[in-house]
């Protein structure tokens, strides 16, 4: 779902929708700025309120706050959505350690980051410690994450050719 799944129709579609059609689930949503600061504002909110009631190394705590995260990257504020993805890989792998789908995630997705900020070395660097994790937990080439993942890298060492 996209980082603003809700907070554009503020979830009336999605029921009414599901009145007439009882097996749907979900459905992707992309709103523009104002509903991703809105978004951003009901985000920070749940962050405050579940660190201060479950802790900040509560699963639910730092979704909420990867939710955040990929929030801020659709604002543009790459800064900021590196440092909340930065912040979620490290809570993520000191919880579950560094053989987890979450941590290989959070990986790529601040090595996406990089890559929009055109920090290419770090890009590369973030890529690695993905599939690093997706090796050690033994999951092939053919698996979608790290299909993904290659892709991705690959687009990187695309523009690095280019630029060389």
């Amino acid at each position: 779902n996209s980082p603003v799944y809700g907070f554009s129709t503020r979830a009336d579609l999605f029921f009414a929708l599901r009145a007439e059609h009882p097996n749907l689930v979900g459905f992707k949503e992309f709103g523009g700025k104002e509903d991703l600061r809105y978004a951003r504002r009901l985000l920070e909110q749940a962050f405050s309120v579940r660190v201060q009631h479950l802790g900040v190394w509560h699963v639910d705590t730092v979704e909420t706050y990867n939710k955040l995260a990929g929030v801020l990257l659709h604002l543009g504020l790459l800064s900021e959505a590196c440092r909340a993805y930065r912040e979620v890989f490290l809570v993520r792998r000191a919880i579950f350690g560094t053989r987890h789908p979450s941590v290989a995630i959070s990986a790529h997705a601040i090595a996406n980051v990089h890559y929009k900020k055109a920090n290419i070395k770090e890009s590369l660097t973030w890529y690695e410690t993905s599939l690093e994790v997706y090796e050690g937990m033994g999951l092939s080439y053919r698996h979608p994450a790290v299909a993904q993942l290659l892709k991705d890298q690959s687009r990187l060492e695309k523009y690095m050719d280019f630029e060389v």
